[in-house]
């Protein structure tokens, strides 16, 4: 069931444009294609959701957050958003202490920046509502910001931290790399 104060899902992946010359694919996401580093800037398809993420960018922008990228503008049917240097893992991993602790620090401070919002509307907070390393930005081994926002929506901050919480987790890292029943999964006495 669609959520009354929710946008739309993303369209239905269309082949994604070739990226303009010298610009290089980004190919590590889950669910959406056509993604591409230009110089400074990141270019991606543009969504149902854009209107929506465009807004949250600018009120993150507004508000003093500088884990996100920054919307710049739209062209024809791409959305183009400021570049953010750093690494952002391939695989899901078991984190350390620093990064969790990092990690949750980086999604308060996201949830912060919503609190009494618009975009919030009559929720506590807008959430990622896919906070996992996958849309993580790693500087120097830490997180520092988050990306790929297609999936935000106003909602409650525990919808984020369980998630980021689950895949930040040792067993969770298995899970995504094998079956539950697999011999490495089986708990704290295998890791």
């Amino acid at each position: 069931m669609k959520h009354p104060d929710r946008p739309g899902p993303p369209a239905a992946d269309a082949p994604p444009e070739l990226p303009a010359p010298g610009a290089v694919a980004l190919t590590g996401g889950r669910m959406t294609t056509g993604i591409a580093r230009d110089g400074a800037t990141v270019r991606r398809p543009s969504t149902p959701a854009s209107p929506f993420v465009a807004a949250l960018l600018g009120l993150l922008h507004a508000r003093g957050f500088d884990g996100a990228p920054r919307y710049l503008r739209r062209e024809g049917a791409t959305d183009i958003l400021d570049f953010l240097p750093g690494e952002v893992p391939a695989r899901f991993r078991t984190w350390s202490n620093q990064q969790v602790s990092a990690a949750g620090t980086l999604l308060r401070s996201f949830h912060d920046a919503t609190r009494g919002s618009d975009l919030a509307g009559r929720f506590p907070v807008v959430c990622h509502h896919d906070p996992g390393p996958n849309n993580v930005v790693f500087r120097d081994g830490v997180p520092a910001a988050l990306i790929d926002f297609d999936t935000a929506a106003p909602g409650s901050p525990l919808e984020d931290l369980g998630y980021m919480a689950w895949t930040c987790s040792s067993r969770s890292a298995c899970l995504m790399r094998h079956r539950a029943d697999h011999e490495s999964c089986s708990g704290p006495a295998a890791h």
